[in-house]
């Protein structure tokens, strides 16, 4: 469960599969929790590299688009992607398309905090 116990926004303390290999979530029965934001943030980080790795040899993992884009999404093109403003002649039309729909739809302070879940499962 992600647990916010304060007025302002972050993320307290974090469920957790105690055995760090079990990634399936849904089933699992044996949960830990963890508090320390340096903790949460790993664990949060551990858990999407994991989830997003399954897409490995799709367009957003092979080249030209992971040149232009890193793990943290913090190039240039990244945020020209997020504007809706970024070109690029080497991409083909699904591509273009698939670039189309990462804009940014809404502004990340207007996201609220998710409460009262596990990783990967709402209770």
């Amino acid at each position: 469960a992600i647990t916010n116990n304060t007025k302002t926004s972050g993320i307290a303390r974090l469920d957790v599969p105690r055995d760090p290999t079990d990634r399936n979530y849904k089933q699992c029965q044996d949960w830990v929790t963890v508090e320390t934001p340096l903790e949460i943030e790993t664990k949060l980080r551990e858990r999407n590299q994991h989830h997003f790795g399954q897409a490995q040899g799709t367009f957003p993992t092979v080249s030209p688009f992971k040149e232009m884009v890193d793990w943290g999404a913090s190039t240039h093109s990244a945020e020209l992607i997020l504007e809706g403003s970024y070109s690029n002649s080497e991409l083909n039309d699904l591509q273009r398309c698939l670039i189309r729909h990462m804009k940014r739809r809404t502004q990340l302070d207007l996201i609220p905090a998710p409460h009262n879940r596990r990783m990967g499962r709402k209770h």
